[in-house]
């Protein structure tokens, strides 16, 4: 929302970060209808007013809903991949080496590789 001088009056900010609220209290689906969403927006000075939205298609607020959600889930990548990263930075500081990973076959299995020519099953030419 804008003012007369062109200015932003009112944001819905989403933000991210500690101490951020989630996203659900910024930017909510109404409970009994797809069409509709309520935005929390606020002022410069921190004030704030919830509004209600509406799509007149399906479409349209299928598309706005998917945004939210590829922005929440984006934003939980990149929450997990900086505690990940910050794990293995401390790990290897800390000179501890990675886990090691039991790669063995279980049961029965075999594998066989073959390198000789003459034991590959024959090949079929198309006519």
């Amino acid at each position: 929302f804008k003012d007369e001088g062109g200015a932003p009056a009112a944001t819905c900010p989403v933000r991210c970060g500690p101490g951020s609220p989630p996203v659900d209290a910024v930017v909510d689906a109404v409970v009994d209808s797809s069409r509709y969403f309520v935005l929390r927006v606020e002022n410069a000075q921190g004030r704030h007013a919830y509004l209600g939205i509406g799509f007149r298609e399906r479409d349209a607020a299928y598309d706005f809903k998917a945004a939210i959600c590829d922005f929440r889930r984006s934003q939980d990548r990149a929450a997990t991949a900086a505690t990940l990263r910050a794990e293995a930075e401390e790990a290897e500081a800390s000179g501890a080496a990675p886990p090691e990973v039991d790669m063995s076959l279980k049961g029965s299995i075999t594998i066989s590789l073959g390198g000789d020519d003459a034991a590959a099953p024959a090949r079929r030419e198309k006519a």
